[in-house]
C-alpha cells in the first residue's frame, strides 16, 4: 500500500515490490525529480523557490527572474519535460519487462 503520494511513492512502491532500483536511475535522480520540485513550487509557491531548490532547477536548466526571483518557464521547457517523462518511462518499461522476461 503507497501511502506517499504521486511519482515518488510510484518509484518507492515499484523499487520495494520488485527491486528494481528506479529511484537510483541517473534519468530520476537528475531529471524526474528536479521536475517534480518545479511542479510543486509552481504549484504550491507561487513559482518562488527556496534557496535548497536552485540546485536541483540548475539541473534541468531552470531559473529564476532577477527582478521578481519567480521561476519563468518557455514552450522548450514543456517540451524538456515531456521528453524526458518518456525517457523515464520507457526505462521504467523496460526494466520492467526485463522482470517479465526472466
Amino acid at each position: 500500500m503507497m501511502k506517499q503520494q504521486g511519482i515518488n511513492a510510484s518509484v518507492k512502491y515499484l523499487d520495494s515490490l520488485l527491486n528494481i532500483d528506479i529511484e537510483k536511475s541517473n534519468i530520476y535522480k537528475n531529471n524526474i525529480d528536479c521536475w517534480r520540485v518545479l511542479r510543486n513550487i509552481l504549484a504550491h509557491n507561487y513559482s518562488v523557490p527556496d534557496e535548497k531548490h536552485y540546485g536541483q532547477l540548475g539541473k534541468i536548466n531552470i531559473h529564476t527572474t532577477i527582478e521578481t526571483e519567480r521561476v519563468v518557464t518557455s514552450m522548450n521547457d514543456c517540451i524538456r519535460l515531456i521528453t524526458d517523462f518518456e525517457s523515464f518511462y520507457t526505462m521504467v518499461f523496460d526494466k520492467l519487462l526485463t522482470i517479465e522476461n526472466e
